[in-house]
């Protein structure tokens, strides 16, 4: 399972989803892939107050994004 999560540092949001999964991590093994939005200004441009963004294949999960969401990948 691949995940991808756009988000950008000091962003709680993004924070509470990367430590979430990572507790996941055990139980539910995946491959997480973090995109930096502020490295890339189309990105931050369009998603700048929509962080935390989780996808996986076709799902996209903007913020906020509740443990029960991301327990639906």
């Amino acid at each position: 399972l691949i995940l991808t999560l756009y988000t950008k540092a000091d962003c709680t949001l993004c924070d509470h989803v990367k430590n979430y999964l990572t507790l996941r991590q055990r139980i539910h093994p995946h491959q997480l892939i973090e995109v930096d939005i502020t490295n890339d200004p189309d990105l931050f441009a369009h998603y700048r107050f929509a962080i935390p963004i989780l996808e996986c294949g076709d799902t996209r999960l903007k913020a906020p994004i509740s443990n029960g969401d991301i327990g639906a990948f």
